[in-house]
């Protein structure tokens, strides 16, 4: 299942996205000392999938994007939160376009 814009299934995650948003945008936070933590993300992942976060890992490759690989706790599902700064926001978008794409053709990719 893929994140997508107005695509949420918990308001709650919704709204934790945007505080995070917002606090970028308004100077709340800034600059290059500035990336979104595990914390964030297990945020982002426990009040999407209304469940306990067991464990959550960065990816270190990437060149825009703060990637965690999450386990959950109650079903053991392995999910990815990608988390970006909001004027990289077609980045993101080109992301759930290419997978969409790549999925279609047979590609295997991540649900």
């Amino acid at each position: 299942m893929l994140l997508r814009p107005g695509g949420f299934r918990y308001r709650s995650a919704r709204r934790a996205i945007e505080r995070w948003a917002d606090a970028w945008q308004y100077g709340r936070v800034s600059g290059p000392e500035f990336a979104p933590s595990a914390k964030d993300a297990i945020q982002v992942a426990e009040s999407f999938f209304a469940e306990r976060v067991e464990s959550c890992v960065r990816f270190t490759t990437g060149l825009r994007h703060w990637v965690y690989d999450v386990t959950l706790a109650e079903s053991a599902r392995r999910v990815v939160v990608r988390l970006s700064h909001p004027d990289h926001r077609r980045e993101l978008a080109g992301g759930v376009f290419w997978h969409d794409q790549l999925a279609a053709a047979g590609v295997p990719s991540p649900q």
